[in-house]
């Protein structure tokens, strides 16, 4: 695509982190976002993306870009957090450096640790990716970009469905879970199914 860069980039090449190219579970999609995030961080490896320029620009849909932003911060290639039609980004080195969250690390006091409200933050981004994972396990691969989808547009209730998961103790809780994250598909399927209806009409 003849286009400028995405962000300020001072020299023609970036770095995409090679392990990625190992890495045979990531998707086409997602290691062509890998390969513009990192075309377009600066030299901290964050950068500050508009979701329908950075779809565009990888020929993706705003949906896959908040799907596959997920996928690799679970994978342990970035943080990532969504800030209103934006999404902002934090490459990382090493995958347990990655705890879903793209503003840099709070510095606790010399000789103290991580204050609570740090503690609790990568608590929740790690009961995030598991959730994240658990559902790629019980749900088919087209079925989970649905759920990413309803996730986008209904963030308190994905965020529930989250806190929810960290508080299952036994396979009660999880079906259940599952049941609802199963109505939030068929809700984003029926979403999806209504605007193809609505292109299809004429004005």
């Amino acid at each position: 695509m003849d286009s400028e860069p995405l962000a300020g980039m001072p020299a023609r090449f970036r770095k995409v982190p090679y392990r990625a190219v190992r890495d045979t579970s990531l998707p086409a999609g997602a290691l062509r976002l890998l390969i513009a995030i990192s075309c377009g961080a600066d030299s901290d490896g964050e950068c500050l993306m508009e979701t329908t320029r950075l779809a565009a620009e990888v020929g993706l849909t705003p949906d896959d870009i908040g799907h596959f932003s997920r996928q690799l911060a679970a994978a342990g290639y970035l943080a990532a957090e969504l800030e209103d039609t934006s999404w902002r980004y934090r490459l990382v080195t090493e995958p347990e450096r990655a705890n879903g969250a793209a503003r840099k690390p709070v510095p606790a006091a010399a000789g103290a640790g991580r204050p609570k409200g740090i503690n609790r933050m990568l608590r929740a981004w790690r009961v995030a990716d598991r959730f994240s994972f658990w559902l790629r396990t019980v749900v088919a691969p087209d079925e989970t970009d649905l759920f990413w989808s309803w996730a986008l547009r209904n963030e308190d209730d994905y965020h529930g469905l989250v806190q929810r998961f960290g508080e299952a103790d036994d396979e009660t809780a999880l079906e259940a879970l599952l049941g609802d994250a199963l109505a939030a598909i068929a809700e984003s399927r029926g979403v999806r199914a209504g605007d193809a209806e609505e292109r299809r009409t004429p004005a």
